[in-house]
This record gives C-alpha cells, sequence and structure tokens, in this order.
C-alpha cells in the first residue's frame, strides 16, 4: 500500500478509495477512513453456463 499511494501522490490524484467490507480493519490500520456505504441491488443473477 505504501508503494501504491507514492505512486498515486507522483500523479494529479488527491484520495484513493476502495470498496470493501470485509477487511475494513485493515485499511484503517493504514489510517484510512470510512465515509459511505456500499450498496449494490443484483437485478439479475448471472446465467449459468
Amino acid at each position: 500500500m505504501e508503494a501504491f499511494e507514492r505512486w498515486a501522490v507522483s500523479r494529479p490524484c488527491n484520495l484513493v478509495g476502495l470498496a470493501t467490507r470485509r477487511a475494513a480493519p485493515f485499511y484503517i490500520a493504514l489510517r484510512y477512513e470510512e465515509s459511505a456505504a456500499y450498496l449494490r441491488k443484483v437485478l439479475r443473477e448471472p446465467a449459468v453456463q
């Protein structure tokens, strides 16, 4: 994550956004903060092949 953050800072990036629930404690330990909930609605299940 440190390498990615250095890369992002070297470009015109202002923030990093992550969609995760299970890994939240990991990112909070890296000083990320919760800012929104990710919601979804499955409209159609994928076809079984």
